[in-house]
């Protein structure tokens, strides 16, 4: 548990599809993506130095880290409950921080069901909040240009062979160390 001493500065979302996981946007539209029982989002490899940065982000008490993710596109209710459950169980599996070592209501995953806009949780935060301090990593650039839009700050992150177009400078290349990542966050920290 958190005190005062230990209560976050910063509040770092990471996105999943494309930034935690591995991820193919051809695979929206194929099977076994749309198919039932295929729990297509629990067998999809981890982005090994998305999750270290994760990590790594994770072991400062300042900063709590979250997985904000969505639904990827308007699916049956059966299915939205399966990818959901298969994201949630995914990230427990991977033991991405402490916080994750048991499901519950404190775990830090949000998934959002029936809204494409993750500003949504910007808008929800009490008022006087320093949105600065919630900071997205995506992949997503419409994403990010929301995110920063509505108050908050926002990193790409780029996986070899994806995201063609850069959202400015404020980029996280896969590629980078670890620790590089982590730099530019701190160097830019609100």
């Amino acid at each position: 548990m958190r005190n005062a001493m230990t209560e976050p500065k910063l509040f770092v979302y990471f996105d999943m599809d494309g930034v935690l996981v591995e991820f193919n946007d051809q695979d929206t539209i194929t099977q076994p993506f749309r198919v039932p029982g295929s729990h297509y989002f629990r067998n999809q490899p981890p982005d090994a130095k998305a999750v270290d940065l994760m990590r790594c982000l994770s072991e400062f008490p300042k900063i709590k880290t979250i997985v904000l993710t969505r639904l990827l596109n308007p699916l049956a209710q059966i299915l939205a409950d399966e990818h959901e459950n298969d994201k949630r169980a995914w990230c427990l599996e991977h033991a991405l921080t402490p916080d994750f070592d048991q499901d519950g209501p404190d775990l830090p995953f949000i998934c959002l069901k029936n809204v494409n806009d993750k500003t949504s949780v910007l808008a929800s935060l009490p008022p006087g909040e320093n949105k600065k301090r919630h900071i997205l990593i995506d992949d997503d650039i419409m994403n990010l240009a929301a995110w920063k839009q509505a108050g908050g700050t926002a990193y790409q992150y780029m996986q070899p062979g994806r995201n063609v177009q850069r959202f400015g400078k404020q980029v996280l290349e896969s590629s980078m160390p670890v620790l590089k990542m982590a730099e530019v966050i701190f160097e830019n920290m609100p």
